[in-house]
C-alpha cells in the first residue's frame, strides 16, 4: 500500500520536476543577459558592454524561492574598456515577495541594476588581494 502511494506521488510530481530544475541554474543566464543590455560611459564615449573585456567575476550570492524562482542576486565583475580603463561592474537584483509565480508564463523577469565604477590597477589589485589565484590571472607579472 505504501509503495502504491509513493508511486502515485511520483506520477503526480513528475511533470513539475523539469519546471523546478530549469529555474535552478538560471542566475548566471540572467546576469549575462542583463549585462549584454548595458552600456557604460568611459570618458566621453558610451561603450556597449559587448566591447568590454570581462576579466574576473567575483562570486556573489544567489537566492531562490520555494518554487525555484530567482529571488535575489548580486555579483561584482572586473572589466576592461577598449581604451584600457579598468571598470568594476556591480549587479544587484531583488524580487519582492509576491512577485514570484509557479507558472513560467506568469513570471516577471528579475530586475537587475548595474552600477559602474571606474577604477585603477592598484584598486583592482587591492580588491582581489583576498583571491590570490584571481590576482595572478589578471596580473601574471608578479
Amino acid at each position: 500500500m505504501v509503495g502504491l502511494f509513493l508511486f502515485a506521488c511520483v506520477l503526480l510530481l513528475a511533470p513539475f520536476l523539469p519546471l523546478l530544475m530549469a529555474r535552478a541554474g538560471a542566475g548566471e543566464d540572467v546576469l549575462m543577459a542583463s549585462f549584454a543590455e548595458q552600456s557604460v560611459r568611459v570618458g566621453t564615449a558610451l561603450v556597449p558592454s559587448s566591447s568590454l573585456q570581462v576579466l574576473h567575476r567575483a562570486s556573489g550570492s544567489t537566492t531562490y524561492g520555494r518554487y525555484g524562482d530567482l529571488m535575489q542576486i548580486d555579483a561584482t565583475w572586473v572589466c576592461r574598456a577598449p581604451d584600457g580603463t579598468w571598470l568594476v561592474a556591480i549587479a544587484q537584483g531583488m524580487r519582492m515577495d509576491g512577485d514570484m509565480a509557479l507558472l513560467p508564463w506568469k513570471r516577471t523577469p528579475l530586475p537587475i541594476a548595474w552600477t559602474w565604477r571606474r577604477s585603477s590597477e592598484a584598486q583592482i589589485r587591492a580588491m582581489l588581494a583576498h583571491d590570490p589565484s584571481a590576482c595572478r590571472k589578471l596580473f601574471p607579472e608578479r
